[in-house]
């Protein structure tokens, strides 16, 4: 198989600086699927396969690159019988119950269900303390997730030092909405808290006080339910 699978063959849906495969229109049977895309010097981090992405295609192998992808919607290989071989890495954190309808393969079960966080309401999205670029694109995946299901998000990192990384302050400026939020603050009404980066119970993220009822932990692209 070939490094990747050129841009050209897809057919992208971009939001800031994210990309969701919405088509893929190539004739290659063996399918690379990157972690950027590129297009005027720009790029995006491909987080999303799209509804029916692939369906049916004739795709024989396809292999997720690590870092990239973090959600795979329903349908997105809708009858795509000939699908033999399906690398997914663990920084996929949720796949649709029927994202693989119609194939005869399957992934393993142990890939965890992103979809269980619709659920709840007034959720909170938070990075650990400092932050790097790998934790805040894991982190807004999750927080972009829950926007499309119209679900009620707000994307926070605390502690003493704010992000002044250049390269950072220009992803949280121009892109994506994650807000500095000093340990005074009162988050009390938020019940719910996805923690991106490391566990709760460390000493690299803020409190606030209190212990919300129900904690997500999102650790190298695996998703658990801690309390």
């Amino acid at each position: 198989m070939r490094k990747r699978t050129p841009f050209k063959d897809f057919k992208f849906k971009v939001t800031g600086n994210i990309a969701v495969i919405t088509k893929y229109i190539g004739k290659d049977t063996e399918v690379i699927i990157p972690i950027a895309y590129s297009k005027n010097n720009e790029f995006y981090v491909i987080v999303g396969i799209g509804h029916s992405a692939f369906a049916d295609t004739p795709v024989t192998k396809v292999e997720i690159k690590p870092g990239g992808i973090r959600f795979i919607n329903n349908y997105a290989f809708y009858n795509c019988k000939a699908l033999s071989r399906l690398a997914i890495p663990k920084s996929v954190i949720h796949f649709a119950p029927k994202a693989f309808e119609g194939c005869f393969i399957r992934p393993e079960e142990r890939m965890p269900k992103l979809s269980d966080l619709l659920a709840h309401d007034n959720i909170v999205v938070q990075c650990r303390d400092s932050p790097d670029e790998a934790i805040i694109e894991t982190a807004y995946s999750v927080y972009a997730y829950l926007r499309a299901h119209w679900k009620g998000a707000k994307l926070i990192y605390s502690g003493t030092e704010e992000i002044t990384a250049p390269q950072l302050l220009r992803k949280t400026t121009n892109h994506i909405p994650l807000v500095h939020v000093t340990p005074f603050e009162d988050m009390s009404e938020h019940r719910t808290f996805v923690i991106v980066g490391c566990k709760y119970a460390d000493e690299n993220v803020e409190k606030f006080g209190f212990k919300p009822k129900t904690i997500y932990e999102v650790i190298d692209g695996e998703i658990n339910l801690t309390g």
